[in-house]
């Protein structure tokens, strides 16, 4: 009985130093329904990605393998979130599109742009959305991220964890611990474990 409770409270020990998640995640809401999110529609449970983005890309001297980031980038949202069956199928309906290149001087090392019915709904280079959307699409600067010291490649797979983020519905969130915190590069945080539970509950009633 004593090793049982010296082990209960070791479990919540534990829990408390290392929390599971911390739940951290913000939302774009309609203005005039705070309690309706703004999100993708048709859900995460299917349809398709396409990846436009090149695995040997050049500027200045240094070389991205942009196509693997984004892949590596969507597999932590995949393996993290459930059910998010958004795949290189080409069987369902688009539902986001990676891009990367020289964009040239944008002050941002990448952004995401959301469509409704073929038209643009917004962007978030402003970041913030304007209602619900049908086709979310993610952009890589080379241009920003090569300037000054070229990002590593852990750090480019972070900003596309990070755009990816806002492709499924999320806006920017405060906590540091967060990927979608704007400065995530910054503050090395790379998984999307406070996230991901963001997603998930943006989801739940598809």
């Amino acid at each position: 009985m004593k090793k049982l409770l010296i082990s209960s409270i070791l479990g919540v020990l534990c829990l408390s130093i290392f929390p599971i998640s911390t739940f951290a995640y913000e939302y774009w809401y309609d203005p005039n329904n705070t309690d309706n999110a703004w999100e993708l529609l048709g859900g995460i449970d299917d349809g398709d990605l396409d990846i436009f983005a090149d695995n040997n890309f050049t500027i200045n001297n240094t070389t991205y393998d942009f196509a693997t980031e984004y892949r590596d980038a969507y597999s932590d949202w995949y393996s993290s979130v459930g059910p998010l069956y958004i795949t290189e199928s080409n069987r369902g309906t688009n539902k986001l599109w990676f891009y990367a290149d020289d964009y040239g001087e944008q002050g941002l090392n990448g952004w995401a742009s959301f469509y409704l019915d073929g038209n643009r709904q917004q962007d978030c280079k402003s970041c913030s959305l304007e209602g619900n959307y049908d086709l979310a699409k993610t952009y890589l600067n080379a241009h920003d991220l090569e300037d000054g010291t070229p990002f590593t490649s852990a750090e480019v797979e972070a900003v596309a964890i990070h755009e990816i983020g806002h492709a499924l519905g999320l806006s920017h969130e405060d906590d540091e611990d967060a990927v979608m915190n704007t400065y995530n590069v910054d503050t090395g945080n790379f998984n999307v474990l406070y996230d991901d539970y963001g997603v998930t509950n943006l989801y739940k009633n598809n």
